[in-house]
């Protein structure tokens, strides 16, 4: 049982973050600077929500500061 959790977290977690790696792609296309390419990999979040907002939150951030 608990296998099977953990794969189909692993399935969520792959399916956000290719949805937070388009959004970093489209604000990179859109001209905002992504810092160290919002450093997913050395971000080692518990959770896969922990990696999306502190990604999301460095974009916002990022966008605030070109306005």
């Amino acid at each position: 049982m608990e296998k099977e959790e953990t794969s189909e977290y692993k399935v969520i977690e792959n399916f956000y973050l290719k949805l937070l790696e388009k959004e970093v792609n489209d604000n990179l296309k859109n001209g905002y600077e992504v810092l160290g390419g919002i450093s997913i990999c050395q971000y080692d979040g518990i959770f896969p929500n922990h990696k999306i907002l502190y990604a999301q939150a460095m974009i916002k951030r990022i966008k605030n500061g070109n306005e």
